[in-house]
């Protein structure tokens, strides 16, 4: 289940209190568990601590206290997908559908580490590089869960999630990229139970083809049709123990890869600060060692080679080349200086469709001028006239009490800009405007206060304004732009949850706005 993770109350209240014993006895259980189904080997271990984790006896009585709350509220959430999952089931039984239906549960990645060691009661804090502290975490402690906070979980309970394996999504290794994957066809698959066979998600497609008797496409429109990459693995449904066909796969995720082979596979780990190049490979015999826990590398030189040959051929192969070992989260950033003629102009009308966080115009290390060319009959009407982001973060502008606003919430750090005048009626042209600070003052003059561990993000900060008619009416220092949101950017109107506590979504602007205009330099 992917954050944010809201709850309803009923379900929380059924894990109050389940998981006091801390992630280190509830992963022993989970493996036990595990072991006792059947799912993975007899003699299976724990594989080391994520690095960050650390044994819950080590915690304050604080952090427990926090920890274990995010966990029963992460329960809640698990229960309340399967309860969902069982109204699917139950009507497909009650309309005579289920034996005919073809059920195919996974998920993209192992658990998520994306908010750090100590979770968060708000997770866009972590996505402003602030990450949040037990304390703060407090302060929301009973509302874990409902629609004021955006809750994730801690490191720990993380690797817990991903029970026996070390690291999480976005990584290479098993506990971002081994995951449950459970097939229902009662009609088409006789012989029930677990297989052990490996698989990778791109069998997923020539799976479902092959169970409906599809040929795939060879042409389209007198176009060649590149061949689907995946292996079926219909071969294994009524034959559980049937060899597996599928016998190699590469994997590549922000430059952390992988190369999978008849059992054995290299993994190499790229951290924050390193290049992909920079990193050594593990080797793991998957065969006898299903939690990856014994790094066979420097025994088995030569296998390592041989495995990352293959990795490189397939890189290769399957169009993996170039590879671009930026984050994830900051792509949109850097293609945005890739671009050979970054875009400085964007137009608007009220009529667009929410446009997707990492489509709009990129604000943050920019100048930039939202302006809005307005018609108004009469006071009374206001509204947003643009608003990205959501309850957790984002920016909105927007008029109203015949005033111009502009709140800008950094991860719940407000900033709120209201016009010192009132709003002509009438056409008006009304703006924000925002200007960075010298980026060569501001690293000098951080240099000189802080010295060289000064605050990277203070050369970010700046002077954000309001504007009627070319006339200012309202100025502010902003300390650090905005970097992350969940929601999209919404013209004439603040769809879904609301930027601001001021109006309710969607508050549509009630005057006429005949465009809204970016200007990025």
């Amino acid at each position: 289940p992917h954050a944010p993770h809201h709850t309803k109350k009923s379900d929380r209240d059924k894990y109050l209190g389940k998981y006091q014993q801390g992630w280190d006895i509830t992963r022993k259980q989970r493996l036990d568990r595990q072991i006792e189904m059947g799912l993975v080997p007899e003699g299976t271990k724990l594989s080391p601590y994520t690095p960050g984790v650390v044994p819950w006896s080590q915690l304050s009585n604080d952090q427990k206290t926090m920890y274990a709350r995010f966990e029963e509220n992460y329960a809640a959430f698990v229960d309340n997908l399967d309860q969902n999952i069982g109204r699917l089931i139950s009507y497909l039984k009650e309309t005579d559908q289920l034996n005919n239906t073809i059920i195919i549960f996974t998920s993209d990645n192992g658990g998520s580490r994306e908010v750090s060691i100590e979770g968060s009661s708000n997770a866009l804090r972590y996505y402003h590089y602030h990450p949040s502290t037990t304390a703060q975490n407090l302060k929301d402690f009973d509302h874990i869960g409902d629609i004021t906070t955006h809750p994730h979980y801690p490191l720990g309970w993380m690797q817990t999630s991903n029970t026996p394996f070390i690291h999480s999504k976005r990584t290479a290794h098993d506990g971002g990229t081994r995951v449950p994957l459970i097939v229902s066809w009662p009609a088409g698959i006789k012989s029930k139970g677990i297989r052990h066979q490996f698989h990778h998600v791109n069998d997923l497609a020539p799976t479902l083809l092959e169970m409906l008797k599809i040929e795939p496409p060879t042409e389209y429109m007198g176009m060649q049709v590149k061949p689907m990459e995946g292996i079926s693995m219909v071969y294994s449904f009524d034959n559980p123990n049937a060899p597996g066909q599928k016998t190699r796969q590469y994997y590549e995720i922000e430059g952390r890869r992988a190369y999978y082979k008849d059992g054995w596979k290299i993994i190499a780990y790229r951290k924050p600060d390193q290049r992909y190049d920079e990193t050594e490979w593990e080797l793991y015999n998957l065969n006898e060692d299903f939690s990856a826990s014994n790094n066979l590398a420097k025994a088995f030189p030569e296998k390592v080679k041989a495995l990352e040959k293959l990795w490189w051929e397939d890189a290769e192969r399957y169009d993996v080349l170039p590879l671009i070992d930026v984050p994830l989260l900051e792509r949109p950033m850097h293609t945005r200086i890739w671009l050979d003629e970054p875009q400085h102009y964007f137009e608007y009308t009220p009529d667009s469709d929410t446009i997707y966080r990492f489509k709009g115009p990129v604000l943050a290390n920019r100048n930039y001028t939202i302006e809005a060319h307005i018609l108004r009959d009469n006071a009374q009407q206001q509204g947003v006239l643009a608003a990205l982001g959501d309850y957790y973060s984002g920016y909105t502008f927007y008029i109203k009490n015949n005033r111009l606003h502009f709140e800008l919430d950094v991860a719940h750090k407000v900033y709120h800009l209201v016009s010192n005048t009132e709003i002509p009626i009438g056409s008006a042209l009304v703006e924000y405007r925002f200007e960075k600070v010298n980026l060569a003052l501001a690293i000098i003059e951080g240099l000189i206060k802080e010295g060289t561990d000064f605050d990277r993000l203070s050369v970010l900060r700046g002077t954000g304004s309001l504007w009627i008619n070319g006339k200012k009416v309202a100025e502010q220092k902003i300390d650090q732009p905005l970097f992350a949101v969940w929601e999209g950017l919404d013209i004439g109107k603040d769809q879904l949850t609301p930027v601001s506590d001021n109006y309710q979504s969607p508050f549509r602007f009630e005057g006429r706005l005949e465009k809204l205009v970016y200007r990025l330099n």
